[in-house]
């Protein structure tokens, strides 16, 4: 879960009318369509309440330090993000701190470590307390720079019976029991033969990756994020998986690559994008490949859908779409798609 720094919504029977200076220091989840006001949140039920101890506790003591919340508007303030990870299967739980950038002894320095002295003291088990600093102006909670301030710089969880490492600017999945019936849907739907050469593209850290790996003769994951695939090449060892290759660079240019194309030839792709789906560059690149099967997992139904028309248009055919519900209690649904081209069915 992401928490976010900021000046906080004020209720209209909250008003104040005396001329005081009025409390604004907020963490929590933003206001609906909303960019700029945030929600103090007590108890948040999508995480467990352990979660909930941390977020008022790192509310309070960052009020206590007398620095101020990042504003949107103003691109003004110190305190920016709080990010919350927890292995379900592994009991281990991150928190990371993201602030301004300040310099080693400062007061924005201090401040952070009373922060984290005070999460300490809340009685929740912590594996790992960072804290990152970014300058960018987007709303973004990846931090430039890290530094420990207890326990380890990662955390582990458990998926499909592989152990993950997870880094502060780690992208994966956030609901664990759901990846896992995401993930398993996926595998099923890719039909892999122990022969297969399955190329997985938006890989991240090897989530999907590697359980692919475990069926097939080889697996190549391609990664924009260095890191990512860094923390790939790590779990595909410490899993004991050997048939599994990880590339970093832009999805385009690796689709590109000669060597890859005639070494590699995939019989299968796998596809997870961001939100914005793929390039039509990279629609383009799959069906100049043309796999026998595609399995693309989205997080957005109408990029999904715009991608499918491309990919149908080049000689694919889709099967019946999935949809899985890994975000109870709001409008996002994962899908899982599976195209098989033309002249195989």
């Amino acid at each position: 879960m992401e928490f976010s720094f900021a000046p906080r919504w004020r209720e209209s029977e909250e008003m104040d009318t005396t001329g005081a200076e009025p409390d604004l220091f907020g963490l929590g989840l933003h206001v609906r369509r909303r960019f700029d006001r945030v929600v103090n949140i007590a108890r948040c039920h999508l995480m467990g309440e352990e979660a909930s101890r941390l977020v008022v506790a790192a509310r309070e003591a960052a009020r206590a330090t007398g620095l101020p919340p990042y504003s949107t508007r103003t691109h003004e303030g110190f305190w920016r993000f709080l990010v919350l990870r927890e292995g379900v299967h592994t009991g281990e739980r991150m928190v990371h701190l993201i602030t301004h950038p300040c310099a080693p002894g400062s007061t924005g320095w201090r401040a952070v470590e009373k922060v984290a002295g005070a999460l300490h003291g809340c009685g929740v088990p912590l594996a790992s307390v960072l804290h990152g600093t970014t300058d960018r102006l987007s709303a973004v909670a990846f931090c430039d720079a890290v530094r420990v301030l207890a326990g380890e710089p990662v955390i582990r969880e458990r998926l499909l019976d592989l152990t993950f490492t997870i880094g502060p600017n780690t992208f994966f999945q956030t609901n664990t029991r759901g990846a896992e019936a995401l993930f398993s849907e996926a595998i099923a739907r890719g039909r892999f033969q122990a022969t297969d050469v399955v190329w997985d593209l938006y890989c991240g850290v090897g989530a999907l990756t590697l359980p692919i790996a475990r069926r097939v003769h080889r697996v190549l994951g391609m990664e924009l994020l260095p890191e990512s695939v860094a923390a790939a090449r790590g779990n595909a060892a410490s899993n004991g998986i050997g048939n599994a290759e990880f590339f970093a660079g832009d999805i385009r240019a690796l689709l590109a690559d000669t060597a890859l194309r005639t070494g590699f030839r995939p019989d299968a792709v796998v596809l997870d994008p961001p939100r914005e789906g793929m390039h039509p560059d990279v629609a383009r690149a799959l069906i100049d490949l043309a796999p026998a099967r595609i399995v693309y997992v989205s997080c957005n139904p109408a990029t999904l859908a715009r991608d499918l028309a491309l990919l149908v248009a080049g000689g694919f055919r889709l099967d019946p779409v999935r949809p899985v519900d890994m975000f109870p209690h709001t409008a996002h649904v994962e899908c899982v798609a599976s195209l098989a081209r033309e002249e195989t069915r």
